[in-house]
């Protein structure tokens, strides 16, 4: 093997590393969520019910869950006043999938790759917020999944925009870079660049301001390859959001329609924050099923 090629290789390893490192700097002002309280069902039941129903209890951060039931969960969450204009969000993660709602409406899905829910663009510093989830515990294509999930984690944060926008510049040009043939010019500029870049990322200092001028810096070393043309005879490819959901293989009709919920009220959320995203599902059912039972999406 080429010395060049074993270099570019131990180069992706780093920046690979480097780039999970920089991903932990996404948010700051992180603060645990300590007011939530759940209750299990085998039931498939509608929010006014579920809200109303008794049998609720306190849960914490690393306590397990489920065992194939379904689980709603109540979580109060007030921002304080030194987040004032801020962007502020809560990270949570059930261990599986689930709908957050907000007054009584599907807001987004969340998941293992979706923690993230916006609750301020520019907070007040003084919102408080009801947050209520309908999650399930099982894999839903795994209809007898018993496993106990994870509560796993439940904090108020600020976004960092900047860090964000840098990751994500890093995340594609580091796949890309994996993909590329390895006698390949174009790889091996990305690859220098990609370590150039994260190599001018302060990870020392680590304060919001910091961090906002250290990902500024390491994402300006980007951006020329960010404009590179491609090559004349390369295709031009238009990428479209699409969410396929079989109407009915492992699961139930009612599972289906559960699911409308979260992706529908997701795919909302992602077009307020990336106007430009386009989102095309091509089954007339699933528009039914959302028109049935969540007519505000």
């Amino acid at each position: 093997m080429r010395l060049d090629v074993t270099k570019q290789k131990m180069l992706l390893r780093k920046i690979g590393r480097r780039k999970d490192e920089i991903r932990q700097y996404m948010f700051s002002n992180r603060t645990p969520i300590t007011d939530v309280e759940y209750r299990e069902t085998t039931d498939y039941e509608g929010y006014d019910g579920a809200v109303g129903s008794p049998g609720y209890a306190p849960i914490e951060v690393g306590q397990m869950w489920g065992g194939g039931k379904n689980g709603w969960f109540k979580v109060s969450v007030s921002i304080p006043r030194k987040l004032r204009g801020k962007e502020v969000v809560a990270l949570i993660d059930v261990g599986g999938e689930g709908c957050v709602f907000l007054d009584g409406k599907p807001y987004q899905g969340i998941d293992s790759n979706h923690e993230e829910v916006l609750l301020a663009k520019n907070a007040k510093g003084s919102e408080t917020f009801e947050i209520v989830i309908d999650a399930m515990s099982r894999i839903w294509h795994k209809p007898h999944d018993r496993m106990l999930k994870e509560f796993s984690r439940a904090e108020l944060a600020t976004r960092n925009a900047e860090v964000q926008e840098y990751w994500f510049n890093l995340e594609i040009l580091h796949l890309l870079a994996e993909q590329l043939p390895e006698d390949s010019a174009r790889r091996a500029k990305i690859v220098y660049l990609l370590n150039k870049s994260v190599d001018a990322f302060d990870y020392t200092h680590t304060d919001e301001a910091s961090l906002k001028r250290s990902a500024f810096e390491a994402n300006s070393i980007l951006k020329p390859l960010l404009a590179c043309k491609a090559d004349a005879s390369a295709t031009n490819i238009a990428v479209v959001g699409h969410s396929h959901i079989d109407v009915a293989w492992l699961w139930p009709y009612r599972e289906t329609r559960r699911k409308c919920s979260r992706t529908c009220s997701t795919v909302l959320r992602v077009m307020e924050q990336c106007t430009d995203y386009v989102f095309w599902p091509s089954q007339a059912q699933l528009y039914e099923f959302t028109r049935q039972n969540w007519p505000t999406l």
